[in-house]
């Protein structure tokens, strides 16, 4: 009877030691430093050392990954996943630090609170509204860039709310979904992608592109080597640029300062035609009118260029016609109206098929003068005859000065002697038109109203 009862206090004894150990990882106890648990020999060096770094900076306990309840965790507390983890809120909860060593998703339908949200190594997904106030206290050195929304394969916050100072995707692209955010700046070294939100932000960075499918962004400041913006946009105060490298914004503005700045050919320039760096942007506001035109479609941006730049209307309302054919009339007139709608030097036309009242007449007659037609006789310009791509592809080259192009034999449908040959393999080299497949231009093909804007698009940006 005495061995069975010290083999039970044996027993009972090693089990309260599991739940001690247990609560270890879980009950995120307030312990110094040097007795942060122990973690699995199989985690990697490297990641072993960021975990040690959080908990000798904020005292991120280490815990087990999987799925986590908020319940679970101790108000206050600061808490590293070692393994890709989902974080259920079915309470709301306040915690100093949330860092994950692989994937992080935060879902349920209370809200969490804290000053970093951070994974290491792997994407974070945000379900649920998540509040990210400033420090209090920041650490003078390590990783005090993360406050915020941290997630060094990317972000997406869908479907929520979320109000941080920072939100930052280190490798891949930031995407925000149906959710209203709130940040002081939005980073992304590939991208950043937005769609149906409501998002205000003190400054955008985008490395590698800016897409912006619908919803409402607004902006104080914008930085990027590259951004289109293509939906509802309203920028509040300043544009910065990166003189060094390309910007591309596609919408109309409304420049303040410096006086008579305006966007030319890729950059912003001063009333003397100087670049500048930064520019005041009063107000900018944008929404896609056309249910032809899908966010995903090749020609969603330069449809939207060519609309609020006037350059073109729909066929219809809320109609583009993206696949319908186009004229030369129309197609001369795109053309003529992306070049700022140039005043002829001369009002007589020697085509007795364009009328002097016609919509279209003095882009023909600037065209003429510019050596970009000579219609398809000497007497006939034939205006409503269909625009091919050949035709479209040669206005454009010859707009650019007739450029050589470094090799005559990108396809198998373009003869070397043709009169596109030279305009076609330059569109192809320099990024403005190509294919319809491998090998084809198809140079006699009705060009679509697509296509077209398309064209124009790539080679006044």
């Amino acid at each position: 009877m005495k061995n069975q009862t010290r083999s039970m206090r044996t027993i009972v004894s090693l089990i309260l030691c599991i739940l001690l150990l247990g609560s270890v990882f879980l009950a995120a106890p307030r312990v110094s430093a040097d007795e942060m648990p122990s973690l699995p020999p199989e985690i990697p060096e490297e990641l072993q050392r960021q975990i040690e770094e959080m908990y000798q900076m904020y005292h991120c306990i280490p815990i087990p990954g999987g799925a986590v309840q908020a319940s679970e965790l101790e108000e206050g507390g600061s808490y590293t996943f070692i393994e890709d983890a989902v974080l259920e809120l079915d309470t709301d909860i306040c915690l100093k630090t949330l860092c994950c060593a692989g994937s992080l998703t935060i879902t349920g339908d209370a809200s969490l609170s804290a000053e970093i949200v951070y994974a290491f190594d792997g994407r974070l997904r945000v379900e649920a509204d998540v509040e990210c106030p400033a420090m209090e206290n920041p650490p003078e050195s390590g990783l005090t860039w993360c406050n915020g929304l941290t997630g060094l394969d990317g972000i997406v916050i869908d479907g929520c709310s979320v109000d941080c100072p920072g939100i930052w995707g280190c490798r891949e692209t930031v995407s925000i979904d149906n959710a209203n955010v709130r940040a002081d700046y939005i980073s992304a070294i590939n991208g950043y992608d937005q769609s149906d939100s409501v998002v205000e932000a003190g400054m955008i960075y985008a490395r590698e592109g800016f897409y912006m499918g619908g919803g409402q962004l607004t902006v104080g400041y914008v930085w990027s080597w590259n951004v289109v913006f293509a939906g509802g946009v309203s920028i509040v105060d300043t544009v910065e640029t990166d003189s060094d490298d390309d910007f591309v914004l596609e919408f109309p503005m409304a420049i303040t300062e410096p006086a008579g700045a305006r966007y030319q050919g890729g950059r912003f320039v001063d009333a003397l035609g100087n670049p500048v760096d930064r520019v005041r942007i009063e107000r900018l506001s944008i929404s896609n009118p056309f249910l032809d035109v899908a966010p995903a479609a090749y020609y969603y941006n330069p449809v939207m260029w060519a609309v609020y730049s006037k350059i073109t209307n729909g066929v219809k309302e809320n109609l583009f016609g993206p696949d319908r054919g186009c004229t030369r009339a129309q197609a001369v007139t795109f053309l003529w109206r992306a070049s700022g709608c140039p005043a002829p030097e001369k009002t007589d036309l020697a085509f007795a098929d364009v009328p002097n009242d016609a919509y279209y007449a003095d882009a023909v007659r600037w065209a003429v003068e510019k050596g970009i037609t000579t219609g398809t006789s000497a007497k006939a310009f034939s205006p409503d005859r269909p625009c091919t791509r050949a035709q479209i592809i040669t206005f454009i080259w010859r707009l650019a000065g007739s450029p050589a192009a470094s090799w005559l034999s990108y396809y198998n449908d373009v003869p070397e002697n043709a009169y596109y040959c030279k305009a076609a393999n330059w569109a192809e080299e320099n990024g403005i038109a190509n294919g319809t497949s491998e090998g084809h231009f198809s140079p006699l093909k009705d060009c679509t109203r697509a296509e077209i804007v398309t064209f124009l698009f790539r080679f006044f940006n």
